[in-house]
């Protein structure tokens, strides 16, 4: 057997055992430590296990190929496996070295003429979503979240802003903060392969189904090896001919009578022995290469349209949920970073010296940023951040629901509404129990009671909406002008206030309503 078939057969059959030494789940890197000390670095994607996520200390089995992990596996996986020639006990690992291991190895990789499935279509698709099933319920409580952001349209933002904070005040990350940012970019990682997988099939084929069959990744690893070898073959098998064919010419220059000529001519009989064994070598490898393609083909055009079936079936319930609990998680980790912003006495500083007007949130940095750039010099990214500002202003616009207890009222805050000059969503309920439902969907930022509702006084019902919503928009009692502020509000207004003084305490309100 050539030495180009040894050397093929034993980057096949490299493996080894070991345990994983570091892993970053952030970013998906980690190191193995063998039994001899060496490290191999590997990245989540050649992970092969499907139940299980990389962990620091497991033992584990790769396969590496040009000294690089290919794949990766625990070695408490259970797949569907077929004992056969392609996964000889580890006396086989060595085939390169025993040539009677390798010539058996030979003799039966000739004999395939089906590739048999190591694990179903349907095991295939099931396992993969179970991961994310397994990803959603760890976050179910966003689910029932009140809030949301568009994550995918903030993503970038949102950690630019983060970095921007950290590197302001170095003492920014809290424990909750830290949390908060890790768990969004791990749902994040989750959500861009399904995203990768649901748009391009063809990945997901490979991916999820392809690269857990034994028997096919043997194969295609032969054939890789193959084509590569084929190419190194072409080229020696190229100048080989030109070096032949320069002999030649050598040799009919030279006399018979001279002593060069016998050592010319014994050059020229080894080197065309040489070639002969490259061509003979490359038909041996290119039959075996299009016998590989041929069964590799053979084997996905028998599952795929099965696998395509089950995965667009399956994948369509979970792009939703993902995305909804992502949108959760980057108001709570949005509404976070400014809770903290808003007591940091470097970010309070930078925001005072900088000029910055406004509440601490994401709305107000971005148009502090956009302040700055030259519209007509805008790149499309920035163009982008336009959009962005547009989309911040139109879920930041301040709403101020009034609950009274008479039509008169109503008519009377629907008239003041009318008057004002500056942007306000507005609601007047006379309903408590319809107000409060409103409420638990729709945030506010201010609220303003009668002392006397229909059913309920004003002090027990800004005691729920506080308990039961959550909300920390600023209540106000209507009464006499001058009154006391009683605890649960913010401040009292009075009930025949004046268009001006309503405009102006309403400006004041909405004004201070982060501090």
């Amino acid at each position: 057997m050539s030495a180009i078939l040894l050397h093929y057969a034993k980057i096949i059959f490299m493996q080894l055992s070991g345990k994983i030494l570091f892993y970053n789940a952030n970013d998906g890197k980690g190191i193995v430590i063998t039994k001899d000390r060496e490290k191999f670095d590997f990245h989540v994607a050649d992970w092969d296990d499907f139940n299980t996520l990389p962990q620091v200390g497991i033992d584990v089995t790769c396969k590496l190929e040009h000294d690089h992990i290919a794949s990766i596996k625990p070695n408490s996986i259970s797949d569907e496996k077929h004992t056969d020639a392609f996964e000889e006990k580890p006396t086989q690992e060595k085939a390169s070295e025993d040539d009677n291991s390798l010539a058996l190895w030979e003799k039966n990789r000739t004999k395939i003429d089906k590739i048999r499935l190591s694990v179903s279509v349907k095991v295939c698709v099931e396992q993969y979503f179970k991961q994310i099933e397994d990803d959603i319920d760890k976050r179910t409580g966003y689910k029932s979240a009140k809030y949301r952001l568009d994550f995918l349209r903030m993503r970038r933002f949102l950690y630019t802003m983060y970095n921007n904070l950290t590197e302001l005040d170095m003492h920014f990350i809290t424990p909750r903060i830290k949390i908060m940012h890790d768990d969004l970019l791990a749902m994040s990682q989750v959500y861009d392969d399904y995203k990768s997988k649901a748009t391009y099939p063809e990945i997901a084929f490979d991916k999820v189904f392809l690269n857990r069959q034994n028997e096919y990744v043997m194969i295609r690893e032969a054939a890789e090896v193959a084509s590569s070898k084929l190419a190194t073959l072409r080229e020696a098998e190229g100048r080989l001919s030109e070096i032949i064919s320069e002999k030649e010419e050598v040799i009919e220059r030279t006399l018979r009578i001279s002593t060069q000529f016998d050592r010319l001519d014994e050059e020229q009989k080894e080197l065309k022995s040489d070639y002969v064994d490259t061509v003979h070598t490359m038909a041996s490898l290119d039959e075996a290469y299009h016998h590989d393609l041929e069964l590799m083909l053979t084997f996905e055009q028998e599952h795929k349209e099965e696998f395509f079936e089950l995965f667009k079936v399956a994948s369509k319930s979970y792009r939703d949920q993902i995305v909804g609990i992502l949108d959760a998680q980057a108001f709570m980790f949005d509404e976070q970073l400014w809770m903290q912003a808003q007591r940091s006495k470097v970010i309070q500083n930078f925001f005072q010296e900088s000029h910055i007007q406004g509440e601490y949130c994401s709305k107000t940095f971005l148009k502090y940023y956009l302040n700055s750039l030259d519209q007509d010099k805008v790149s499309q990214e920035q163009k982008e951040l336009f959009k962005l500002y547009e989309y911040l202003d139109a879920i930041n616009r301040d709403s101020v629901v009034v609950i009274v207890e008479d039509m008169n009222k109503v008519f009377a805050f629907k008239s003041l509404f009318s008057k004002l000059s500056i942007p306000l969503d507005s609601q007047v309920f006379m309903d408590s129990k319809k107000a409060f439902l409103w409420l638990q969907k729709h945030p506010i930022s201010l609220l303003i009671l009668d002392r006397n509702l229909d059913k309920i006084s004003a002090e027990s019902f800004v005691r729920q909406f506080r308990e039961k919503i959550g909300s920390r928009a600023k209540t106000v009692l209507l009464g006499s002008k001058g009154s006391r502020v009683p605890k649960s509000f913010d401040a009292v207004m009075a009930e025949n206030i004046r268009a001006a003084e309503f405009q102006e305490q309403i400006e004041t309100l909405l004004k201070d309503k982060n501090g």
